[in-house]
């Protein structure tokens, strides 16, 4: 069935983590030497990843004492799609950043990436830009406040916890224009 979970090692992980097809991480059952000399036998389990900022799920893999932190689709599709080609990303086909089956993942170019999200409305702009500290809400309401003339640009600046051009910016409609 589709549905059937496929696991594979993770590249330069083998023997410590390993992948699925329905874009799970887990660590393998181990024995760990502690620093005590005593051999310790790990169980395998399932792996908690963490959505960053950007939306993307991360997963930290240890090994030795030090942690590396890993993009979970990336991994998937390097196990189940090969290796990345020169000059391509990494794509979602449904737009969402966090289902990273391999079944919804491809690679692809730049703007391919950039079209897909934009026609899955998850192109980051505005509130949904990771760097974004105002809300259209906010944007609206700086505008309402300069063009009543009763606040200055640092004000503002100050008032939102933004610079003050970034407030220029929003008053010019250099940013945020499509409000």
């Amino acid at each position: 069935s589709a549905m059937r979970e496929v696991w594979r090692p993770i590249r330069g992980w083998r023997g410590f983590y390993e992948v699925s097809s329905l874009g799970r991480l887990r660590s393998c059952a181990r024995v760990v030497t502690k620093s005590n000399g005593v051999k310790q036998p790990v169980r395998a389990r399932i792996l908690r990843p963490v959505t960053s900022k950007d939306g993307y799920k991360r997963c930290a893999l240890s090994r030795a004492g030090r942690l590396t932190t890993v993009m979970v689709h990336q991994m998937v599709a390097f196990a189940f799609k090969g290796r990345r080609p020169p000059g391509k990303q990494t794509r979602h086909r449904d737009g969402i950043k966090t289902n990273c089956r391999a079944s919804n993942l491809c690679y692809g170019t730049h703007s391919q990436n950039q079209r897909d999200r934009i026609a899955h409305g998850t192109h980051n702009r505005g509130e949904r830009s990771g760097k974004a500290r105002l809300t259209r809400l906010d944007v609206r309401a700086i505008r309402r406040a300069y063009g009543r003339g009763d606040t200055s640009h640092r004000v503002l600046a100050a008032e939102y916890g933004v610079s003050y051009s970034h407030i220029r910016n929003i008053v010019v409609g250099r940013v945020w224009a499509w409000l």
